[in-house]
Parts: structure tokens; C-alpha cells; sequence
């Protein structure tokens, strides 16, 4: 159930999503690693950082999740794990949605 998605596909958003929101929040150069660019936006906006933060984690666990997921599993297990990967999807829409409002709000 994840959906048709790539390993790749998910890397693209978990990887680009720094990106965005460094380019968002102005003045980050472009060659950063990973690791410079967090710091980058965590120095420059802690909420920002905090909202993306939440997000990729939470995207990183629906889609460790949905790898697993199964309708063949039993019938229990099933409605569990079909719950809780349909509470990751709401709470990873919601998490961008808030992320998205936020850096439309305070960057324009």
C-alpha cells in the first residue's frame, strides 16, 4: 500500500525538501550538504525547521511503514497497520499543509 511509490521518488521529497525551505527562507547557498543546510535553517528560522523536521519524520515513517504493509497479514495485524498508515498520511498532508502555510505566510 505505499502507494506505487519508488524508493526513489520518496528520497526526492525527503532529500528536496531541505531545499525548498533553505531557498524559502533566503540567503542559503546552494552546495551546502545535508547536514550544513539543516543548521542553515535551523539558525535562520526554528519554527520552519521544527514544522520540516516533523514532516520528514513523519514522512520517513509512513513510507518505512507502508513497505511492510500487507492485506495478507492477519486480519488484525492488518487493521492495525491500515490504521496507523492512514493516520501518517493525515498527519503527513496536514504537516505540509501547515509547513507550506507557514512559509507562505512569513516569506510570501
Amino acid at each position: 500500500m505505499y502507494l506505487g511509490m519508488t524508493e526513489d521518488e520518496f528520497r526526492s521529497v525527503y532529500d528536496e525538501t531541505p531545499k525548498i525551505v533553505g531557498k524559502r527562507v533566503g540567503g542559503c547557498e546552494e552546495n551546502l550538504t545535508e547536514s550544513e543546510l539543516l543548521d542553515f535553517i535551523k539558525k535562520k528560522d526554528a519554527t520552519a525547521f521544527a514544522i520540516m523536521d516533523e514532516f520528514r519524520s513523519t514522512y520517513k515513517a509512513w513510507w518505512d511503514l507502508s513497505k511492510t504493509f500487507s492485506p495478507d497479514n492477519e486480519q488484525k495485524e492488518f487493521i492495525v497497520t491500515k490504521s496507523h498508515l492512514e493516520q501518517l498520511i493525515l498527519k503527513r498532508d496536514e504537516i505540509r499543509k501547515v509547513l507550506a502555510s507557514y512559509l507562505n505566510y512569513k516569506y510570501g
